[in-house]
C-alpha cells in the first residue's frame, strides 16, 4: 500500500507540474504572458516577506504596547504589491486568465518562498559553523 501511495504521489506531482506548463505555454501563445517568471516570484517573495515581517512586528508592538503603525504599513505594502501583480497579470492577459494566473502563482510562489526562506536560513548557519571549524592557512614560502 505504502508504493502504491508513492506512485500515487509521484503521478500527482507530475501531473500538476505539467498542467501549470501548458497553462503557461498557452498564456504564452495566446497572449504572449508568462504566469511563471523570476518576475512574479520576486514580486510574490517581497510581498510575502513583508506580510511576514509587518505582522510579527504588529504582534510584537500589540504586546509590548508600542505602536503598531509600522507593522500595519509593511502589511498594505506586502497586500499592494500583490494587487498590483493581479493589476498586471489582467492586464497582459483577460479578466478570467488573469485571476486564474494569480491563483495559480500564489498557490506555486509562496510555498517556494517558504521553503527557500528555510533552505537559505539553513544554509548561512551551515557556512558560518563551518566557517569557525576551518584552520587558517599559513604560506611557508614566498
Amino acid at each position: 500500500m505504502l508504493v502504491l501511495s508513492i506512485i500515487g504521489t509521484i503521478l500527482a506531482v507530475i501531473v500538476i507540474v505539467g498542467l501549470c506548463l501548458y497553462f503557461n505555454m498557452h498564456c504564452n501563445e495566446k497572449f504572449s504572458y508568462y504566469f511563471l517568471s523570476r518576475f512574479s516570484l520576486s514580486l510574490i517573495a517581497i510581498s510575502a516577506t513583508l506580510l511576514l515581517i509587518g505582522y510579527e512586528w504588529y504582534k510584537y508592538s500589540l504586546a509590548e504596547q508600542g505602536d503598531t503603525l509600522n507593522g500595519i504599513i509593511l502589511m498594505i505594502i506586502g497586500v499592494c504589491i500583490v494587487l498590483a501583480l493581479l493589476y498586471l497579470n489582467i492586464k497582459s492577459t483577460n479578466f478570467i486568465y488573469g485571476i486564474l494566473g494569480s491563483i495559480l502563482q500564489l498557490g506555486i510562489f509562496l510555498p517556494l518562498w517558504y521553503a527557500g526562506i528555510i533552505f537559505m536560513i539553513i544554509g548561512i548557519v551551515f557556512c558560518f559553523l563551518i566557517g569557525f571549524l576551518v584552520k587558517p592557512v599559513y604560506v611557508v614560502n614566498k
